[in-house]
């Protein structure tokens, strides 16, 4: 976190940026109103930084995985068939069925869902997703 050592830094070169844009007086000292303005405006640059950092380490298969366990505890669904799953998520991540696969088996999704199985219907043998 290399970015929240410079943080001080940044909020005195806002300090600075605002005293001279107000026309304070140059040489002299900065007002606490000043520091005050620079450290909120900081806070947001702080809020920002946090946001993009965890964007950047997230992949794209957890980010299916989150969204796929979001739909499914959304509407408590404890165990479902693919193709189901597929019309419920279909369109963000999903263009087809077989997209399913590589999130299915993201060490995020099995962590909390964990179990497949397969069950013969009339059909064949359908693998059914169990999720807790």
């Amino acid at each position: 976190m290399d970015w929240a050592n410079k943080h001080i830094g940044t909020i005195l070169r806002i300090a600075g940026l605002i005293h001279v844009a107000t026309k304070e007086e140059c040489g002299t000292e900065i007002q606490a109103d000043t520091i005050r303005k620079a450290i909120d405006i900081g806070r947001y640059f702080l809020a920002h930084a946090r946001y993009a950092y965890s964007m950047m380490g997230t992949d794209l298969n957890i980010q299916r995985a989150q969204f796929v366990l979001g739909k499914l505890m959304n509407k408590g669904i404890q165990e479902i068939k693919r193709s189901e799953l597929f019309q419920m998520c279909r369109g963000k991540f999903f263009k087809k069925t077989e997209d399913l696969l590589p999130t299915l088996s993201c060490s995020k999704t099995t962590a909390i869902s964990g179990r497949s199985s397969r069950r013969s219907s009339a059909r064949g043998v359908r693998r059914m997703y169990g999720f807790i």
